[in-house]
């Protein structure tokens, strides 16, 4: 009888999940902010051939939607944690390798960069992420949105393939109309309005470029889950992750341009497992700063133990 009641527990969980995940068509979504930071034409070579489009295509200035299923909840750890990288204080280490850079005069407005993103080991219950973070750590809570590419032992992936990611931050007449909107590849697929976030998301004071990884330390040693393409930074390109023509826009109000950050820092947790380098770089004829980063994690032969 028990089982039978958790699972008719379990059964509502996820339908009110897939109910809140799966919405219906609405008449309200937001325009194209007209402030809209000017971007470079994507070339073709950057292009992602998504396997979907074999079959067919979405209407021009539509995205594709790929709706929630129900064995996509139960393959997750939990209910209530599908679709979300597991932060909890129990739950492990977050390891990281990135670039960085704090607001010096102004605030930031947006950022972005173009992503490489390879098949990756990850061990179980556990997840590896590349991508940019735009955060405000001058609240009282902290807040972070992220756009990239996060893996784990349970879903898809793309083998070395380049995304151009960005996050941006508008607001017309007030807070009330404020939302972050997310880019790939030029393209605006979707906007977070600060009712999500339950206050205003400000103007962010810190971002970053890069790779972290969930380190659970199974079997009391530091995890074998790879960032990054698995490789170490310094062997550069067409070995290593790394995420191009890192840029930022300072100013809401009076900048619609993009540029190189004033300067950034590089930060790893254990340079051992994972490591990170940046650098300004001409690359197709585009000069830009650039970061590598990633690392295989625990290596196998010495079994890297945490103190």
């Amino acid at each position: 009888m028990a089982e039978k009641t958790q699972s008719h527990e379990t059964t509502i969980k996820i339908n009110e999940v897939l109910t809140h995940l799966n919405k219906p068509p609405t008449n309200s979504i937001m325009m194209t902010p007209s402030l809209f930071p000017e971007r470079d034409v994507v070339s073709s070579e950057q292009i992602i051939e998504w396997t979907w489009q074999k079959s067919g295509s979405c209407p021009q200035g539509t995205v594709p939607i790929r709706r929630t299923s129900k064995g996509d909840i139960l393959r997750a750890t939990s209910v209530e944690h599908f679709g979300r990288r597991d932060r909890s204080a129990g739950s492990g280490t977050t390891e990281y390798a990135t670039i960085h850079t704090d607001y010096v005069i102004s605030i930031f407005f947006s950022a972005k960069g173009e992503i490489n993103v390879w098949k990756v080991f990850v061990e179980p219950n556990e997840w590896s992420h590349s991508g940019i973070t735009m955060g405000n750590t001058k609240l009282k809570k902290h807040a972070f949105i992220e756009a990239g590419w996060s893996r784990n032992c349970r879903h898809f992936y793309f083998n070395n393939q380049y995304k151009n990611a960005q996050a941006d931050d508008y607001g017309s007449t007030g807070p009330s109309e404020s939302k972050m909107v997310v880019s790939v590849n030029g393209d605006p697929v979707g906007y977070y309005p600060d009712p999500i976030f339950g206050y205003s998301f400000p103007n962010a004071s810190t971002i970053s470029w890069g790779g972290s990884v969930l380190n659970r330390r199974n079997g009391g040693r530091h995890t074998s889950t790879e960032m990054g393409s698995g490789i170490y930074a310094r062997h550069g390109f067409g070995e290593s992750a790394f995420i191009g023509r890192c840029e930022i826009s300072e100013d809401r109000a009076h900048s619609t341009h993009f540029s190189v950050p004033v300067w950034t820092s590089t930060l790893a947790s254990h340079p051992n497992c994972y490591s990170v380098t940046q650098g300004m770089r001409s690359v197709r004829g585009q000069p830009g700063l650039w970061t590598f980063f990633g690392g295989a994690g625990c290596d196998a032969t010495s079994g890297y133990l945490l103190s």
